[in-house]
């Protein structure tokens, strides 16, 4: 649907790439739709065919084993997600650092929007949620990192955010949707915001393998990017729904009998405990 293939030249430069989606000029500079909403849909169909854990209570706190090393690993993404943006340029050019500088205008705005919206709902502002925030800016401005000015990463990291926040915080529990490390309300709706705002703010101005988005003139591009997300949701929601009832279908094959494979043997109560010096097995 994206790329079915490409089109070689004689000294072997791509100059087409074919693909239904690609074709019609949805665009996605480093893969939020083909990556974050699919991995988004995917988690949170999971959670539902697999079930919730037997000791899982959606309105009870679950915090971090330990707070300096979830500090550690969204630095460590944050870095990484600079390479991983910026080199989607595949190239060390003014795309790559185009790129790179979206992205931490955007996970910086993000995360400082998040632990706002902390600030106002929960009356504090955990470092916990700086992280979230951070890695939600990420997500948000994969998509868009190489096709839109700087000043435009900024509406994207507060708006994706927000966007972000309160179905993760509100919605969530009501859900009862034991998605423990929030993939579907971090990066499915994450990646929802950020190609969706793709259509409104792309700009060939920076980019000329991009497009126009609609604050362009262009209000082609937006609906495109919209079926481009819609279409990615149902491929991942239905791909990943036959996949797990297929191994559930057959548990007792793979597990030679033992049977309850979902609810028993993965979902069994936590080993976790909590200390003097924090939470340990």
């Amino acid at each position: 649907m994206w790329s079915a293939g490409s089109t070689l030249n004689e000294s072997g430069e791509c100059v087409q790439t074919l693909g239904w989606l690609r074709t019609m000029g949805a665009i996605d500079f480093a893969g939020g739709t083909v990556i974050h909403i699919s991995s988004g849909v995917a988690g949170a169909v999971a959670s539902l065919v697999v079930g919730r854990r037997r000791d899982y209570d959606p309105h009870k706190p679950n915090p971090p084993a330990n707070v300096p090393l979830v500090v550690l690993g969204t630095g460590l993404l944050w870095f990484g997600w600079l390479g991983f943006n910026g080199g989607s340029a595949v190239a060390a050019n003014s795309s790559a650092v185009l790129a790179a500088t979206n992205t931490s205008i955007a996970a910086a705005a993000s995360a400082l929007t998040w632990m706002l919206c902390d600030a106002f709902c929960r009356r504090s502002t955990p470092v916990i949620g700086g992280c979230v925030g951070a890695v939600v800016g990420l997500v948000v401005i994969t998509p868009a990192s190489g096709y839109i000015v700087p000043g435009y990463s900024i509406v994207l990291g507060v708006f994706g955010a927000i966007f972000c926040y309160f179905p993760a915080t509100k919605l969530k529990p009501l859900m009862k949707l034991d998605d423990s490390l929030d993939a579907f309300f971090c990066h499915g709706l994450g990646g929802t915001v950020g190609a969706v705002m793709t259509g409104l703010f792309s700009t060939t101005d920076v980019n000329a393998a991009g497009a126009q988005g609609a604050f362009y003139g262009n209000a082609k591009l937006l609906g495109v990017q919209c079926l481009a997300v819609l279409v990615a949701v149902a491929y991942s929601a239905v791909g990943t729904a036959i996949i797990l009832l297929v191994i559930k279908c057959n548990e007792d094959r793979f597990l030679n009998g033992s049977s309850n494979f979902f609810s028993n043997r993965y979902h069994r109560s936590s080993s976790w405990r909590r200390s003097g010096i924090g939470w340990i097995r």
